[in-house]
C-alpha cells in the first residue's frame, strides 16, 4: 500500500494505523513462513513470532552518538624559570625543617609533641 503520492503528500483516505497493522501482518506472515515452513507452531512460538514482527514494524530511528567536544577554558599562565622554582621550593623545605618537631605516640593512642631540640621545654618564645 502506497502511503504517499509522487509529491510526498499523504494519499486521500490514508490511515496510518491500518497501514501499520498491514505492515505487521505482512511481516508476521514472512516470519511464520520462515520459522515454520511445514506449520506445527505452538502458541508460545506463535507469540514469539508476533513479538518479532511487531519489533520489525517499529519505526525507531537510532540516534547518532558522537562525542561532544569539551569547552575550552584557556587561561594563560606565566612561565616561571626553573631556577626560580627550585629556589622557592628550597626555601620552603628549609623553613619546614626549622619548624620540624618530634612527636611521641603513647600506648593509649595519645600523640604528644616533644619540645624543640635546644629549648627549655616551655612554650615561651624568649
Amino acid at each position: 500500500m502506497q502511503d504517499r503520492d509522487k509529491f510526498g503528500r499523504y494519499r486521500p483516505g490514508f490511515n496510518p494505523r491500518i497501514s501499520k497493522r498491514l505492515r505487521v501482518e505482512a511481516r508476521l506472515r514472512e516470519l511464520v513462513a520462515e520459522y515454520f515452513p511445514n506449520g506445527g507452531c505452538s502458541v508460545i512460538d506463535a507469540n514469539r513470532v508476533r513479538v518479532r514482527a511487531a519489533q520489525a514494524a517499529l519505526n525507531v530511528e537510532t540516534p547518532r552518538l558522537e562525542p561532544q567536544r569539551a569547552p575550552l577554558n584557556l587561561v594563560a599562565e606565566e612561565i616561571e624559570p626553573l631556577a626560580v622554582v627550585v629556589e622557592r621550593q628550597r626555601r620552603r623545605a628549609d623553613a619546614m625543617l626549622r619548624e620540624a618537631r618530634d612527636i611521641e605516640v603513647l600506648p593509649s593512642g595519645i600523640v604528644t609533641v616533644l619540645p624543640k631540640p635546644g629549648s627549655n621545654g616551655s612554650n615561651d618564645e624568649c
